[in-house]
């Protein structure tokens, strides 16, 4: 299995970087106590890092709001998956507790102000691709009913047969998500600002060095 950014995403975000990890042969199904008190702790940190920053004007959420203006999604309707959890923190929420991984690649995600993502590779067919949609891709949406379509010139990941997210990072696919029985997983690590290689690697560096030792 390989991971590919299509040329049609690297001519419209030539800065765009992708980071990948592979997990094999873990146990998800803990619930790790040390896990959930990473994430916990990191929201403390952003209800004080936001305080007097709107998290729309930080620069590395404006980038994701200027790439969905530019695949035309409105980014005041769609927000990225790191302004999501901002602005659910802000209000008072708590990010969910889904699953062991899930958990520490929102803590890397909010630490670091870095889109993360992932799936379950057991259920990816053939490679992955970000690349903009033709519009007659099909997505089955986390917890929703029924299939739907991307809108041509958004920005996806796709396996050979299906969307696994759309716009980017704003919502993933039911077939492949994360899950406690996921044994071998596939995360992602991905900016779109200038420069940014240096800070992929750092939050993939460390997001292994958690994944060796808590699992």
């Amino acid at each position: 299995m390989k991971y590919t950014i299509s040329e049609g995403i690297l001519e419209k975000f030539p800065t765009a970087c992708l980071g990948i990890i592979s997990i094999h042969g873990i146990d998800n199904a803990k619930d790790t106590t040390g896990i959930l008190k990473l994430l916990r702790s990191i929201e403390s940190g952003i209800k004080n890092q936001f305080q007097n920053v709107k998290a729309s004007e930080h620069p590395r959420i404006k980038c994701w709001r200027d790439a969905y203006c530019a695949f035309g999604a409105k980014p005041s309707k769609y927000n990225c998956s790191i302004e999501a959890m901002i602005k659910r923190i802000l209000e008072g929420d708590k990010v969910p507790d889904i699953n062991d991984v899930v958990n520490l690649y929102n803590y890397i995600s909010l630490k670091h102000l870095i889109s993360a993502g992932g799936d379950d590779a057991d259920k990816i067919e053939g490679d992955v691709m970000l690349t903009l949609a033709k519009g007659d891709e099909r997505f089955k949406e986390i917890g929703q009913e029924g299939i739907k379509h991307p809108n041509a010139g958004e920005a996806i990941f796709k396996d050979e047969n299906d969307v696994l997210g759309r716009r980017w990072n704003f919502r993933q696919s039911e077939k492949t998500k994360i899950t406690k029985g996921s044994k071998n997983i596939n995360l992602q690590v991905e900016a779109i600002y200038p420069a940014a290689k240096k800070d992929i690697e750092e939050a993939s560096g460390e997001l292994m060095q958690l994944i060796r030792q808590f699992f």
